[in-house]
């Protein structure tokens, strides 16, 4: 989760996650042209980033509009990091307006990428839904509707096991039984993308 010093862009060795993620890129596509290479984003930028919209570490793929990675696009998948108010109180969830504030932007961060072409995935989203910051259920129920909107069918959620103090997980602590609320929650994305097939 490339954050505090990590830019994107700046040709910085030391700090400038862009070029650190094409030099991987090329390593692991000359090893094995076969595999697709996730890239997170960063979290602040400089440049070329809206730094009203707080971002998440990992979360802020926006610098692709200025500077997009030199890996190919049909090897290359923009894996966002992107939670609610369970792991931090970003501003944006106590406006007047929200939910509906958030699918612009999701949009902002890394939503208006697929329109160029790009695969988008997201690489962690979840939270304690309702058993912490009773406005995260609102948040991963809005989040889930954006998906589902976007037909954005491949993600990844955080976590499967209970021990994420951030999140919870989708088993409950006796890491047996599963949060149902969680699951339906997920499920209404799964429906949606099979009913796609």
């Amino acid at each position: 989760e490339p954050h505090g010093a990590a830019q994107w862009g700046t040709g910085n060795p030391a700090t400038d996650w862009k070029l650190a993620a094409e030099t991987a890129a090329t390593e692991i596509l000359e090893t094995n042209p076969k595999l697709l290479v996730f890239v997170e984003g960063i979290q602040e930028n400089a440049t070329c980033s809206l730094s009203a919209n707080a971002h998440w570490w990992g979360g802020n793929l926006e610098p692709m509009d200025c500077f997009p990675l030199a890996i190919r696009e049909d090897k290359l998948v923009l894996s966002p990091h992107v939670y609610g108010p369970d792991v931090y109180g970003q501003s944006y969830f106590y406006a007047a307006d929200f939910p509906d504030n958030m699918p612009a932007i999701w949009d902002t961060h890394f939503g208006h990428l697929t329109a160029s072409g790009y695969a988008v995935v997201p690489g962690e989203f979840g939270g304690k839904y309702g058993d912490g910051d009773p406005l995260d259920r609102t948040w991963q129920d809005a989040f889930v509707d954006y998906l589902i909107e976007k037909n954005q069918c491949s993600f990844f959620y955080w976590s499967w096991n209970p021990n994420s103090g951030d999140t919870g997980g989708i088993l409950k602590d006796d890491w047996l039984s599963v949060q149902t609320a969680k699951y339906t929650n997920l499920k209404r994305l799964m429906d949606h993308c099979d009913s796609r097939l």
